[in-house]
């Protein structure tokens, strides 16, 4: 360095280190952002697919032996099952001979174009403890609560037809992250309550 200032020399060499430097810091910022885009994709995955087990695991310990009603087309798949539940307390009721009042029918409704898996309950007009074991549809153009938008897969697998046993596996996916779950689950009443 000269009394007077730098030299085009060092001047060029500080630039050079200068932009080294920021690409590098570029670069780290770069990996960095897709790193947290593929972290928070896999934990909406995650949730998504933790929110679809919880609520169906609930809803079929609630449902009644031999009511589980599934409809499968090229479009979507359905699945629909009696329940004891009330809308919202989660009591039950028993009539005065010990047999258990069934008080709705719970649909779930997966379209395979959109990933989207809805959950709609149905009361029955009248609890009863032997209810009719015809599913009501699910109405044309109507919607249900929204358990997932990014399912990829919905499948129901087929368990012997003497146990009450549900199987479904499906998977979550958001961008190139995914998460794969199963859920198997039996009602809490069945058997000889069913009688």
């Amino acid at each position: 360095m000269h009394p007077r200032g730098s030299t085009l020399a060092e001047t060029l060499v500080a630039a050079s280190l200068g932009l080294v430097i920021l690409a590098v810091l570029s670069f780290c910022m770069v990996l960095s952002g897709r790193f947290w885009i593929r972290a928070d994709e896999t934990q909406t995955a995650q949730q998504e697919a933790l929110a679809v087990q919880v609520r169906l695991e609930h809803d079929y310990r609630a449902s009644r032996f031999g009511s589980l009603q599934v409809q499968e087309t090229v479009e979507q798949t359905e699945l629909a099952f009696l329940s004891y539940e009330s809308s919202g307390s989660g009591d039950t009721l028993w009539t005065p001979q010990g047999e258990i009042v069934w008080r709705k029918w719970v649909r779930y409704r997966y379209q395979k174009s959109t990933g989207r898996l809805e959950r709609r309950e149905f009361p029955l007009p009248e609890p009863s403890n032997k209810p009719d074991l015809t599913a009501p549809g699910w109405p044309r153009g109507t919607s249900g609560t929204l358990l997932a938008s990014h399912l990829s897969q919905f499948e129901l697998v087929q368990a012997r037809p003497d146990l009450p046993l549900l199987h479904v596996r499906y998977t979550a996916r958001v961008g190139q992250a995914g998460n794969q779950a199963q859920t198997l689950v039996l009602p809490r009443l069945y058997g000889p309550d069913m009688q």
